[in-house]
């Protein structure tokens, strides 16, 4: 069995505005995450359950202005990423190995 990780980036040195919105999706969401630091002008959110829901970035997205980054890893296999400006989808991969 492979990793499973999963992180949101959020491109700001506000991270009051990104543990709000996290607070409130992780209650929407029933779950919990982690807020990091701000550092080098990004702020990591680190969802429970690995960061496999790509739902709680977009939600998050969806409350804040700017860019985030949703990264996963899936069973060592699989490669994801969706870019969100501004609430709106802009750029997604996923790996097909």
């Amino acid at each position: 069995m492979g990793a499973f990780l999963g992180s949101v980036q959020v491109r700001t040195t506000c991270r009051t505005a990104v543990k709000a919105a996290a607070e409130v999706v992780a209650r929407q969401k029933f779950i919990k995450c982690f807020v990091s630091p701000e550092i080098n002008g990004w702020v990591g959110i680190y969802p429970e359950r690995h960061g496999q829901d790509e739902g709680i970035a977009s939600a998050i997205a969806h409350r804040l202005h700017g860019d985030v980054l949703h990264l996963l890893v899936h069973d060592d296999d699989l490669l994801a990423y969706q870019l969100w400006r501004d609430g709106l989808l802009v750029d997604s991969y996923w790996s097909n190995p």
